[in-house]
C-alpha cells in the first residue's frame, strides 16, 4: 500500500498494487473530487473492486477503483475540486510519467521521536504484508518486523 498527497493541500490517496496495478481507494479519490462515494457505481465492473485494507481502526474492505476508473471520475466530475485533481494528474503526475517512466512524489517525512519513527515503520511494514500470499511468510515476517521495531522504539 502507499499513499500519494495530492497536491496542493496534501489530501492522502492511498493506493494498493492489485496483480501489478495500481488501485486507488474510493473512498480517498471521492474526497479529493468533492464527489458523492456513489458515483463509484457508475463504473463499469472492471473498474471498481473490494479489498482488505489497514486502517487505523484495523483492516477492512473497501471499494477500490483502477486507473480507468480514476480517470474515469476525474474527467467525468466539473467540481472545482475535481478541475484541481485534474490538473495535477495532468500536468504533473502524466509528464513525469512520460519523461520518467514513472511518477514518484517527494516524500517529506519527519518523526518526532523513534517511537514514532518505530509506529510508522510498523504501520506501513504490515500494509505491505497483505500483499504476502503465504500465511506463514507473513507470520515470519511479522516476527521480524515487531523485533526491528522494538529496537527503534526501546
Amino acid at each position: 500500500m502507499q499513499v500519494f498527497n495530492f497536491s496542493p493541500d496534501q489530501r492522502p490517496v492511498r493506493v494498493a498494487m492489485v496483480n501489478g496495478e495500481p488501485w486507488f481507494v474510493a473512498q480517498d479519490v471521492t474526497e479529493v473530487l468533492g464527489i458523492d462515494r456513489t458515483q463509484t457505481r457508475k463504473l463499469d465492473e472492471d473498474e471498481k473492486g473490494v479489498r482488505k485494507i489497514h486502517t487505523p481502526g484495523g483492516i477492512q474492505e473497501m471499494a477500490i477503483i483502477n486507473e480507468s476508473g480514476l480517470y474515469n471520475l476525474i474527467f467525468r466530475s466539473n467540481k472545482s475540486e475535481a478541475r484541481v485533481f485534474r490538473k495535477w494528474v495532468t500536468s504533473e503526475v502524466l509528464p513525469a510519467i512520460r519523461r520518467t517512466g514513472r511518477y514518484q512524489p517527494q516524500v517529506r517525512y519527519t518523526p518526532e521521536s523513534n517511537a514514532e519513527l518505530g509506529r510508522t515503520f510498523q504501520n506501513i511494514a504490515y500494509r505491505e504484508l497483505m500483499n504476502v500470499e503465504s500465511t506463514r511468510v507473513r507470520k515470519r515476517l511479522a516476527g521480524i518486523i515487531d523485533f526491528y521495531v522494538s529496537q527503534i522504539i526501546d
